[in-house]
């Protein structure tokens, strides 16, 4: 399909997946939509993260794209993560977003930044512990959202790692997303 964008790409798609017996199956793939577009990556390292302290990543969504996102995390302890929606927030540290097809000139509309001023959290989406030990017994953990998210437009979102372990640790929040205007806020 060269020199054809996925915007595109006729509406109907069939694909080919697995059912609960493991039987193939043919089924319209309107799920599958959410995978096309162009997909971006933006992710921040936090040195010393102090015990009961947070790291935040805000996501501000473009006006008129729906976005796929998947977000993950890491903390060298135990740590909770948590995903808001509709947060109240000003300035933080503005983070890159790479496009992941390194040939392509095209940027995304949106905004992430790291640590923001926040006034209110919104709306809790999601919720979860990352297992990782505390003190001089911390081992590290990792985490992701077992969902993936179609998030709202023009929205901000934010990422909230807080750390659990009882001592200072290292962190990452990492987010990765499809932006496409066949994700349709449907």
């Amino acid at each position: 399909m060269a020199g054809v964008d996925r915007y595109s790409v006729p509406q109907i798609y069939r694909v080919i997946t697995m059912n609960a017996d493991g039987q193939l199956i043919i089924v319209d793939g309107v799920p599958s939509k959410v995978d096309y577009g162009f997909m971006y990556h933006c992710s921040s390292v936090i040195a010393s993260l102090t015990n009961d302290a947070n790291f935040d990543m805000q996501i501000t969504t473009p006006e008129d794209d729906y976005i796929h996102m998947i977000i993950e995390a890491a903390g060298a302890g135990t740590c909770e993560l948590a995903l808001y929606e509709g947060t109240v927030s000003t300035a933080g540290n503005s983070e890159v977003i790479y496009n992941l097809k390194r040939t392509s000139p095209r940027v995304w509309g949106g905004v992430m930044v790291t640590n923001p001023t926040v006034s209110d959290v919104g709306t809790l989406l999601s919720a979860q512990i990352m297992p990782g030990g505390s003190r001089n017994q911390a081992s590290g953990g990792s985490a992701s959202f077992s969902l993936k998210w179609i998030c709202k437009a023009a929205t901000k979102y934010l990422v909230r790692l807080t750390n659990r372990s009882g001592g200072t640790i290292r962190a990452s929040i990492g987010c990765n997303h499809f932006s496409s205007g066949l994700i349709a806020d449907s």
